[in-house]
């Protein structure tokens, strides 16, 4: 299931002020909106519809308040304005196992993502990929896109982690990460494989990048859109 890529007011999103990416291909009287709570597993239909303009500035202050305290410093955006991206991010997970593999390439030089993400327990691939998480240096990159996550207008050295909930087989929270920071990375990482802009998507039939090099592709558009216009991004 792909996941909803958004550039939007944080205050919209929480009150349901935008059109999402099926409404715009199918007519908004033909979708009915569900979210699904991650740790119940639960579908909740048209939560958003019901929160109110006012509900909805509510909630973006009490998710910028949140954000402030693990941050250790005042989190804070003109939050206004319209949704200026709504499309399906197909982002899979190529770009995060591409970016804690790359710090990894001189242990394991072979680009085999299948394998690191069926990896059984203990195997050398997955002893290696998991080391990868704590010597890469594309923090941000490597958990850009998860669903549920917000990357903020605002300068992070490192992606946060609010709100935990535990659930069966341990604890999620929401990621939160700097969309100036994140940009520096996908443009580092865009170049590394020379991903053109736009791309061209000729030059990667075939090519075992080319997942990579899409997703990248995607997040450098996505990115330069929140930082001009001062906009959170939301996977939802």
């Amino acid at each position: 299931m792909a996941t909803d890529c958004l550039v939007v007011p944080l205050w919209r999103y929480f009150a349901g002020d935008y059109t999402t990416s099926l409404e715009r291909l199918g007519g908004a009287d033909k979708v009915t909106r569900v979210e699904v709570d991650s740790a119940s597993g639960k579908a909740r239909v048209g939560l958003r519809q019901r929160l109110t303009r006012h509900r909805g500035r509510k909630a973006a202050r009490a998710l910028m308040r949140d954000a402030s305290v693990a941050a250790g410093q005042e989190l804070s955006w003109n939050d206004e304005g319209d949704c200026v991206y709504s499309q399906q991010y197909h982002g899979d997970d190529a770009l995060h196992l591409y970016a804690q593999w790359y710090p990894n390439r001189d242990r394991l030089p072979e680009w085999d993502p299948e394998a690191w993400r069926y990896a059984s327990k203990g195997s050398f691939r997955k002893e290696v990929f998991l080391a990868g998480r704590e010597r890469s240096l594309l923090h941000h990159a490597s958990t850009f896109g998860f669903q549920g996550g917000f990357v903020f207008p605002v300068h992070l050295d490192r992606p946060l982690r609010i709100r935990p909930q535990k659930v069966f087989w341990g604890e999620i929270a929401t990621n939160v990460l700097s969309a100036p920071r994140s940009l520096e990375e996908i443009e580092e990482l865009c170049g590394m494989l020379s991903v053109s802009d736009p791309i061209d998507w000729d030059e990667w039939k075939g090519h075992p990048f080319a997942a990579v090099a899409g997703v990248l592709s995607q997040a450098r558009t996505v990115l330069r859109l929140s930082v001009t216009h001062e906009l959170p991004i939301i996977f939802c």
